[in-house]
């Protein structure tokens, strides 16, 4: 029985993002494929601090065709540098986000996958604020502005102490748990 992954990759525009799916389909490289968007994408490109509109394509597709269907991907995609992000069957979602499919996911009982930013700096985090304010909105799980912009230095510092040692834990637990140790 073939092993199914999802594969997800975002473009600039809808219609870029069926374009690939069509492709993939057609080529019988997926066995579905959904577009998604409008999300707003907030990332550092060529030094800059970018920020646009995004669809994304979402294939369900078996292990065995992950390297057609990157290949595929990439010699139609419109980005020089593509994100292409796969995820295994029965990888189970933890955190979404509008922005993000995958905040967080667990694969198994020894596999989780966390996105966090341990590149942010007090300077960055004033830069997305500054270019993205409209976009900062009151919820549950979202800081205000205010809050964003009074963290300090060291704030950052025990955050990226805290996040070394959860990606330290989370390694040794994985290393415990694989076969042959």
């Amino acid at each position: 029985m073939a092993e199914f992954i999802q594969v997800m990759t975002t473009t600039g525009t809808k219609e870029s993002a069926e374009k690939i799916a069509r492709h993939l389909l057609k080529s019988r490289l997926a066995a579905c494929a959904q577009v998604g968007g409008p999300v707003a994408s907030r990332y550092w490109w060529k030094g800059e601090l970018e920020s646009r509109e995004e669809w994304s394509c979402t294939i369900k597709t078996s292990k065995d065709l992950y390297g057609r269907v990157e290949r595929a991907i990439h010699s139609i995609h419109p980005y020089d540098v593509p994100e292409i992000f796969a995820l295994p069957e029965g990888a189970v979602r933890l955190a979404r986000s509008e922005g993000c499919e995958n905040q967080a996911f667990q694969f198994g009982s020894s596999v989780m996958g966390l996105q966090f930013h341990l590149e942010q700096t007090p300077e960055s985090v004033r830069d997305l604020v500054e270019h993205g304010r409209h976009e900062v909105v009151a919820g549950p799980f979202i800081q205000s502005e205010a809050d964003l912009l009074s963290t300090s230095f060291e704030a950052y510092q025990r955050i990226h102490r805290w996040m070394g040692e959860a990606l330290s834990y989370l390694k040794s637990v994985t290393a415990e748990s694989a076969p042959g140790s």
